[in-house]
């Protein structure tokens, strides 16, 4: 079914066992899981795709607290297999895995201190002109990167789902994929012999307990311009969070390597602020050695490798409204404590002023500055960018809520405050003035179109003058419903907007309550049944004097 290669390969090591399967175009090669491998081969051989698939899938590591259901991992398969060109929801596929955390952690991994570092080891020592064997690469964040930039390679992880979700999610498309268990069976699963392979293992070899039979049968590959990139390898003197595996010191693992070769050791965090460095000379981020890199060649000498220049491939968390040369700034939420104590080990924040970044892509600039790479598509990130506003008009609405609000929201940043009225100001303590500028006009701000939007809330017949000096400063919109009070004005204020690229806003907050967002998702699904009539009291406490 589909376009991927299904059938069975040959351990040419072991003649007694039949063959190994291939799924998908996945090679199952996992020499610890032979009684899932001869039933998987057996469904193939029967033309039972679905099952096959689903056994697959459903197996997980030997740290899985809750191995996926075969109900559920058939459901997948089958849904896909009725339409195999579909690309796949990996979030969704991995929860229903029950990969628990580790869903998480994927979504989250360019944001974790370990993955500049891994960028930092490619970047530095990488021969691009080897075959890239990615050892434990899980979802493949970093063969994603090399395969953009046209590298040839092979991802590697001991499950299969890992594999096969990386490949349907379109995060790494045209590299070999083996499922493997690089501990058991007699021999390294497969042979690289004939060519010069870099193997890269990242944040991952402190989990194998026999570290001496990893090392050597990838030397057994060796041949001239091979090299082993080991990254971020847990030191077992150092605090490691809730993960740790089974680190070495650095002596322990220096003597996993015969003496004869080239080896070079150093720090972890040396790779991480290098590569913060290549974007500018102010950035550190990692502030414990709490790891190390180990990098060996098959020659005495390491070549001369280019930069592969990988921050061309990353992007750069932005606010959607941040513009060059301003300064925004940068708080972390991760999504619980245990992800903060693992990670926030590692992390130190630094303030500096408005570092430029690379022309060619998007813009992040920071002024208390946790910087963090993200990449397109599946992959998320838990920097938090706060907005900097500014207020226009001190009408009741924007004194009594938006203005609270601006201040204590994790998501803004109340920057200035405009009112034709310089009495406006009078109960803003002589402190509130010194953090957010009062000004009488839009232009009469220091830096107008530092501000990444406003707020209107002045009266309805002045909101288009606003609007005109907003757009043409570059400064996005939220204004008070209505908009204008006639619609030729509002389609005048449409166009300018257009014009100048920014987005023009209503706050009809009443389309966001959670009990109008219910009853929207109720009509949408049709609980309520037919619906002739619907109707809504405003329950809105006014005074005896309002109009």
């Amino acid at each position: 079914p589909g376009q991927e290669p299904w059938g069975f390969w040959k351990d040419t090591q072991n003649p007694s066992f039949e063959g190994w399967p291939q799924i998908d175009g996945i090679i199952f090669l996992n020499a610890s899981r032979h009684d899932l491998a001869k039933k998987i081969c057996t469904e193939i051989r029967d033309c039972k795709w679905a099952h096959a698939l689903a056994y697959a899938l459903s197996d997980s590591d030997n740290y899985a607290l809750q191995f996926p259901r075969f109900e559920i991992a058939l459901e997948i398969a089958e849904n896909y297999l009725l339409n195999p060109d579909k690309t796949l929801d990996a979030s969704g596929t991995m929860e229903a895995l029950n990969y628990g955390r580790v869903c998480q952690y994927f979504q989250l991994r360019p944001n974790t201190p370990s993955f500049f570092s891994g960028l930092g080891l490619l970047n530095n020592f990488l021969n691009p002109s080897n075959l890239f064997v990615d050892l434990c690469c899980g979802i493949g964040h970093f063969s994603s990167i090399l395969e953009e930039m046209g590298i040839q390679g092979i991802c590697v992880d001991f499950v299969f789902s890992k594999l096969w979700i990386s490949r349907r999610a379109r995060l790494v498309q045209s590299f070999l994929m083996i499922a493997a268990d690089l501990e058991s069976g007699e021999m390294f699963p497969f042979s690289t012999s004939c060519g010069s392979a870099s193997f890269f293992c990242h944040d991952a070899f402190y989990f194998f307990k026999n570290k001496q039979k990893i090392i050597d049968r990838i030397s057994s590959n060796f041949c001239r311009g091979s090299q082993i990139l080991i990254g971020h390898a847990h030191l077992s003197d150092q605090e490691h969070g809730i993960v740790s595996g089974y680190p070495l010191t650095r002596e322990e693992y220096q003597s996993l390597f015969s003496d004869d070769t080239h080896l070079q050791i150093g720090p972890d965090l040396e790779l991480a602020n290098d590569f913060l460095d290549s974007i500018d000379s102010s950035l550190q981020y990692l502030s414990t050695d709490e790891a190390i890199y180990i990098v060996q060649s098959s020659t005495k000498n390491l070549p001369n490798v280019p930069s592969l220049g990988l921050l061309k491939k990353a992007f750069f968390v932005a606010s959607p409204f941040a513009a060059e040369n301003t300064a925004h700034e940068l708080s972390m939420e991760w999504p619980d404590d245990l992800f903060r104590k693992e990670f926030e080990l590692a992390t130190k924040r630094t303030t500096i002023d408005s570092p430029k970044l690379p022309s060619d892509g998007p813009m992040f600039l920071s002024e208390s500055i946790d910087l963090r790479i993200m990449q397109p598509s599946f992959f998320s990130t838990v920097a938090n960018l706060p907005i900097k506003w500014g207020v226009v008009g001190m009408g009741w609405v924007a004194k009594d809520f938006m203005i609270p609000s601006f201040q204590y929201s994790p998501h803004s940043s109340l920057r200035a405050i405009v009112d034709s009225e310089p009495q406006a100001f009078a109960e803003f303590t002589s402190d509130f003035r010194e953090k957010i500028e009062c000004r009488c006009s839009l232009e009469d701000l220091e830096n107008p179109s530092g501000l990444d939007a406003i707020y209107i809330s002045t009266p309805n017949d002045q909101h288009l003058r606003i609007i005109e000096q907003a757009s043409s400063l570059g400064i996005n919109i939220l204004c008070e419903k209505p908009i204008c009070t006639n619609l030729k004005d509002l389609h005048k204020a449409v166009s300018l907007c257009k014009e100048a690229g920014v987005r023009l806003k209503s706050a009809y907050n009443q389309r966001y309550h959670p009990a109008h967002q219910l009853i929207k998702t109720l009509l949408a699904k049709g609980e309520l049944g037919q619906v002739t009539q619907i109707r809504i009291h405003y329950a809105c406490w006014l005074s005896e004097d309002w109009s």
